[in-house]
């Protein structure tokens, strides 16, 4: 399951776990500020970060997978998506 945000994305894994990928304000990312203040970027112009906050949840459980972590290049995106959808499913 896919899901869009105003600040990224959301996946869903078969295990039950949801993982959040955002940049932008009160996320942990380079210069976040530039991303939403007003007149920052040309008008429909996507919002860009060199990096991004990830996060993940156990959508029955309700159990964070650690603590959100900030900072985080493409490389760095990917390796934690797909640590979270090889984890067991804590509903079974």
């Amino acid at each position: 399951m896919f899901r869009l945000g105003h600040k990224g994305f959301q996946i869903t894994f078969e295990n039950g776990y949801t993982v959040f990928v955002q940049w932008g304000e009160g996320n942990y990312v380079e210069d976040y500020p530039q991303l939403s203040r007003p007149g920052g970027r040309v008008k429909d112009e996507l919002p860009l970060s060199p990096n991004a906050e990830v996060w993940a949840w156990h959508e029955k459980t309700k159990l964070e997978h650690g603590q959100p972590k900030g900072w985080n290049s493409p490389a760095e995106v990917l390796a934690y998506i797909n640590e979270v959808a090889a984890l067991g499913d804590l509903s079974t």
